[in-house]
């Protein structure tokens, strides 16, 4: 693999890749709580994919059918510094 990935059709720093496989890893009570309600789409046609990255940002769960994302944990968000 090279240093760049696509993801949505766009070229992804391999450091915000390896964050997200990091926050996999990493889930909250609330985020795995939250997945095993998404995953194997179990809300119909709805494919959710996690600690997806859009843009600069990695959110927790995102639906590209329903342009939808979903964030878990605000409370955890405020702590981070940028």
């Amino acid at each position: 693999m090279t240093a760049k990935h696509l993801i949505i059709d766009r070229k992804i720093d391999h450091i915000l890749l390896q964050r997200a496989r990091e926050l996999r890893g990493e889930m909250t009570l609330t985020e795995k709580w939250l997945w095993s309600a998404l995953r194997r789409y179990r809300l119909g046609d709805f494919h959710f994919r996690r600690q997806q990255i859009i843009g600069r940002y990695i959110v927790d769960s995102y639906c590209d059918t329903a342009s939808q994302v979903i964030e878990a944990d605000g409370s955890v968000h405020a702590q981070r510094v940028e």
